[in-house]
């Protein structure tokens, strides 16, 4: 009798401990019969399937399990958009519609819930705010108030101080949570250009979560952007200029040289390239070059924009877009970007943007 009992206990035991080791997702999308669904995870720089299912008239459920939470996508074949929810070892109700995924109703996941109360805070207290003052700025841009955009965009770059602030102490609070190494990972760098910052958060990661997808990836960001830190030899490659010439940095050894990233379709780079031309005739006899490195796809679009700006330094591009080499060799992520190289090729400034681009020449050559 009493070894029936321990047996019972066991295998209640055995039965327990297997439900809160395993995740179940359960799903019912409308609008879907019998199609296949994917159970996705971005990792190492591509999505990797997790599982494959068919759904039975929009239902369907995946079944496994995690030693760390995971963000997880959920793709419906010949449907545009998809779920993406935090999987934990629990039980996960999903129900979405095939017009957009996007909108599902994702309950019985607690990390899901804090990420949705997370990003309501986020959006109540910073980005409405923002995208306010921006509506604003139009306006005075339309005619011209010069008085009401400074203002603006003082106002916009206190926000997103604060912002900033907020999700650092989010960070550091939350050191466990896969929520952070995932939110600071999509923010980059618009929040978190800051080796510093970008150093202290992660080394205060807990040793739980240093194994997820994103703290890897931040782990590598990290690496890349100590390699284009000032004092850091310049990153050689080579790439053909507007008649197909090959060009490379370190041709321009002995002298300063301002490696700018920039895209016939980035208006803020636009914007710049007047001020730019004043200051390479103004410099180029005393030892100042630049090299445009074009994000751009289109050869006819990118000489365009290069004759209609009037630039006159040396261009180069793969013409691959945001698919060309020197993306990932300077980690760039925004345009326009650039980086000042001294006599020595060694990057002695980044980032520098007009009248601090002319602060730093003057420094220089006067």
């Amino acid at each position: 009798m009493k070894s029936t009992l321990y047996l019972l206990l066991i295998l209640i035991f055995v039965s327990c401990s297997g439900v809160k080791n395993r995740y179940t997702i359960n799903g019912e999308i409308s609008g879907i019969d019998n199609t296949k669904i994917f159970l996705l995870e971005y990792s190492n720089g591509e999505f990797q399937i997790i599982d494959t299912t068919n759904s039975v008239n929009g239902a369907f459920t995946f079944k496994g399990s995690l030693t760390i939470p995971a963000r997880y996508y959920i793709v419906v074949k010949g449907v545009s958009s998809s779920i993406s929810l935090f999987a934990e070892n629990s039980e996960i109700d999903i129900i979405a519609d095939r017009a957009d995924l996007s909108k599902a109703e994702i309950k019985g996941s607690s990390l899901q819930d804090e990420y949705q109360r997370l990003l309501s805070e986020i959006n109540t207290r910073f980005v409405n705010k923002i995208d306010s003052l921006n509506l604003i700025y139009k306006g005075a841009e339309k005619i011209n108030d010069q008085a009401v955009m400074n203002n603006i965009t003082n106002l916009i770059k206190s926000i997103e101080e604060q912002q900033k602030e907020f999700l650092i102490s989010y960070f550091m609070k939350n050191n466990n949570s896969v929520i952070s190494p995932n939110l600071l990972y999509k923010l980059r760098p618009w929040d978190f250009n800051d080796l510093a910052v970008l150093k202290s958060v992660y080394n205060n990661f807990d040793s739980s979560i240093l194994d997820s997808p994103d703290a890897k990836v931040i782990k590598d960001w990290i690496g890349n952007l100590e390699r284009i830190e000032t004092g850091q030899p310049l990153l050689d490659f080579s790439m053909n200029d507007t008649i197909g010439r090959p060009i490379s940095p370190s041709m321009f050894s002995g002298k300063y040289l301002l490696i700018d990233m920039w895209s016939s379709a980035c208006p803020p780079c636009r914007k710049e390239n007047p001020d730019m031309e004043r200051l390479y005739m103004k410099y180029k006899n005393k030892g100042f070059e630049i090299l445009g490195v074009s994000f751009d796809s289109d050869r006819d679009t990118w000489i365009s924009a290069i004759k209609q700006d009037g630039i006159t330094w040396t261009q180069v591009s793969e013409l691959t877009g945001w698919n060309n080499k020197v993306r990932d060799l300077y980690s760039i992520e925004s345009l326009p970007t650039n980086f000042l190289i001294d006599r020595n090729g060694i990057i002695i400034a980044k980032n520098l943007r007009r009248e601090k681009l002319e602060e730093k020449l003057v420094e220089i050559f006067d």
